[in-house]
């Protein structure tokens, strides 16, 4: 556990992790996402205090959260986003980032650890002609 999770109570831990849980399902072989992406979503929080609002906003949304089952807090997580759409997208954002960059889930689902360029996604050649109109235009900075 990083040090800025260690700041948060573990009361909180477990309730953005079972938020996060509830994001991401466990299954198929794939890990909690709160084991995943609990410390890198509770850093950025820590950091970056529009996130920290955001998730403060979700979180206020959703009492009893851990007592509930998994049809419940879906419903929960459904209740919250009509509050707070852009907090709930930010919040998805992070974790899927945290979760699917993390190498055992990449592992597990089979892909690759690499950027997907150079050997991802095949690029047309270049076609020069695309500078033409830039060209044909000069120069149109000033010298400093």
């Amino acid at each position: 556990m990083s040090g800025n999770a260690t700041r948060v109570s573990a009361a909180r831990q477990r309730l953005v992790g079972a938020v996060l849980d509830t994001l991401i399902p466990s299954g198929n072989g794939l890990p909690p996402a709160a084991d995943i992406a609990l410390d890198f979503i509770l850093n950025e929080a820590h950091v970056s205090p529009d996130f920290a609002s955001h998730v403060e906003a979700i979180l206020s949304h959703l009492a009893d959260f851990t007592n509930l089952d998994a049809t419940q807090r879906e419903a929960a997580l459904q209740q919250a986003q009509q509050h707070e759409p852009k907090a709930l997208a930010d919040l998805l954002r992070l974790t899927y980032a945290a979760y699917y960059t993390d190498p055992s889930v990449l592992d597990i689902l089979g892909w690759e650890r690499r950027p997907p360029q150079p050997l991802g996604h095949t690029l047309a050649p270049f076609d020069p002609s695309l500078l033409e109109g830039p060209r044909r235009r000069g120069k149109v900075w000033r010298d400093a």
